[in-house]
């Protein structure tokens, strides 16, 4: 286990409007504000989306199950935003439902915006953090600097 402590800075309220892509959004916002280090929470609902829902079998590194859905969702979300390859890298769980069925994954590429998703960004100051791929595990994780 690895930890860094660090304060709160700027907080942004982002509203994502009908038919706009979630994580580039995000993204957008990160960029703009020059956003290194954050995490932020979510609720809305999402048009058609694909996301990873666990592996087949818990092995390192992990073959990822794929979902999709294009029927309009309710979702929650949490995620945290870090730097890779000097440009923010979002990591994005969301629960996902729709009457009797419910879905938690990790948003990773299209998430078409439906009606409108709130997203609060909660920057953090005082962690120096970036992303990067991890061979062994298969996938992008963050790594302290400082």
């Amino acid at each position: 286990m690895q930890y860094r402590e660090g304060t709160f800075g700027r907080i942004f309220v982002v509203k994502v409007e009908d038919g706009d892509e979630l994580i580039e959004s995000i993204k957008k916002v990160a960029e703009e504000e020059e956003i290194r280090t954050a995490a932020f929470i979510m609720l809305g609902a999402l048009r058609a989306a694909s996301f990873v829902s666990g592996p087949k079998e818990p092995v390192l590194p992990p073959e990822q199950v794929w979902k999709s859905f294009s029927d309009g969702r309710e979702i929650m979300g949490v995620g945290t935003i870090y730097k890779s390859d000097n440009e923010p890298s979002i990591h994005l769980h969301i629960s996902i439902g729709k009457g009797e069925e419910a879905h938690v994954g990790c948003l990773r590429e299209s998430g078409q915006v439906y009606i409108v998703v709130e997203v609060v960004i909660f920057e953090i100051n005082g962690i120096e953090a970036e992303r990067i791929f991890d061979k062994n595990l298969g996938l992008k994780t963050i790594k302290f600097i400082n």
